[in-house]
């Protein structure tokens, strides 16, 4: 496997704002990126909470996005 960061513009296409209102991502900005970069799949990443200070503390919430549909296989929230 490869890891490839997207940029910032890319990040904008796929709104995760609205993916979490709606409990999906856009279908078409989520092929639109896996082209692109020619994806399998697509994991996305928030830092919820940052603590760089004792004690250290730092929260995430993970997905897994089928490129196929943009509908999360798998997800995780980290406190």
């Amino acid at each position: 496997y490869e890891l490839v960061p997207l940029s910032t513009a890319d990040l904008v296409e796929v709104d995760a704002q609205d993916a979490f209102r709606r409990g999906r991502y856009d279908t078409r900005a989520v092929l639109e990126v896996a082209r692109r970069y020619r994806l399998d799949a697509l994991v996305l990443g928030t830092v919820m909470h940052y603590q760089p200070y004792p004690p250290q503390a730092l929260g995430m919430e993970v997905e897994l996005l089928a490129i196929e549909t943009g509908a999360t296989l798998w997800s995780s929230s980290l406190q």
